[in-house]
């Protein structure tokens, strides 16, 4: 939620989706610019959200940036390799993750 206040703080439009499932249907019945998604989830964990978004036509361009508080190798190196375009670890400061959410966006357009 903090991610949320603040990228609406900065005037963005925010859709939250609580669960992995959530945020899927949202993926697929919204225009979605980018999602900032957390591994650990709910009922699910981010990267098999990320996989099924990268699977489906419909939501594969969409670009993702991983948020986390895994900050191993291996699971930013997974992440990556599952077609997230960053992986910003935990603590994390707001100015960079606003950095990162526009360079994802101009390399969407």
């Amino acid at each position: 939620m903090v991610v949320k206040q603040g990228l609406e703080y900065l005037g963005a439009s925010v859709l939250h989706g609580p669960t992995g499932e959530r945020g899927l249907e949202l993926a697929r019945s919204e225009a979605i610019d980018l999602i900032v998604l957390d591994v650990s989830l709910p009922k699910s964990d981010g990267f098999a959200i990320c996989k099924a978004l990268k699977d489906d036509p419909g939501t594969r361009d969409i670009p993702v940036i991983f948020l986390s508080a895994l900050n191993e190798t291996k699971e930013r190196v997974r992440g990556l390799r599952l077609g997230a375009i960053d992986y910003v670890a935990k603590p994390f400061d707001m100015d960079e993750l606003v950095a990162r959410i526009d360079i994802g966006l101009r390399v969407k357009a």
